[in-house]
């Protein structure tokens, strides 16, 4: 027992509170009596069904996850990879058609801020020689169209189209290098041959329409004493 608390409180109203508690814990005394231990195991296993159901759902959503994730990542690779070989691919391609005019070439692509450079060895017929690059600003006239309608050639298969058209580019070049513009952009319209090239020129070549060209020239215009020849070749 030990010894009793002091209080300051009324008898009645101890015995009052005495027998509250008391009855309370006859109440409960009762109520775990009549409950079985079947209907508490009953109860348990109804409380517990829900769970383990959440559980399986969580562990299926995770499986599925962990695969997405891992896809995703196969897919990100892949792609990576396919950017790289398409990349490498029109670098190639750009310096195969500079090889025509005794120049070298690559491009490099920077995917993360979406720029393209342009790199320019001018006189690399000699692979035992590393020449620098050049300065694409110092260029001349015929040398920056030669280069930039190598890119443009090296850039066709990235987008289909079933018409193209060039327009004067070769008006800043000399004989040289028109001669070579010219039979470079004639081989590739020939291999390419699920589309219509349309080139327009104000000088004149020496070339006769074949069965996949078609050559026209302009009348003068009004005011103009002489015009010479446009080409534009079909296919």
């Amino acid at each position: 027992m030990g010894p009793r608390p002091p209080t300051t409180r009324p008898l009645e109203e101890v015995k009052a509170e005495k027998e509250m508690l008391q009855s309370e814990v006859a109440r409960g005394k009762r109520k775990l009596t009549a409950t079985s231990l079947f209907e508490l195991e009953r109860e348990y296993k109804a409380a517990l069904r829900p769970l383990e159901s959440e559980r399986t759902t969580i562990q299926r959503l995770e499986t599925a996850f962990k695969k997405l994730d891992e896809g995703c990542k196969r897919r990100i690779n892949r792609l990576t990879a396919v950017c790289r070989h398409c990349q490498q691919n029109w670098s190639l391609r750009f310096n195969n058609m500079l090889t025509h005019k005794g120049h070298a070439g690559h491009l490099d692509f920077d995917t993360m801020s979406k720029e393209l450079s342009v790199t320019v060895h001018l006189d690399a017929t000699h692979s035992d020689v590393e020449v620098a690059p050049s300065d694409l600003r110092s260029l001349s006239g015929g040398e920056k169209s030669f280069v930039s309608l190598a890119l443009m050639l090296a850039l066709w298969p990235v987008a289909e189209s079933p018409f193209r058209c060039m327009d004067e580019f070769d008006v800043f070049m000399d004989d040289i290098y028109r001669k070579k513009a010219f039979d470079l952009l004639m081989e590739n319209c020939r291999y390419c041959k699920n589309g219509q090239y349309i080139i327009f020129t104000p000088l004149s070549y020496k070339i006769q329409s074949s069965p996949d060209l078609k050559v026209h020239m302009l009348k003068p215009v009004k005011g103009q004493t002489t015009m010479d020849r446009a080409s534009h070749p079909t296919q």
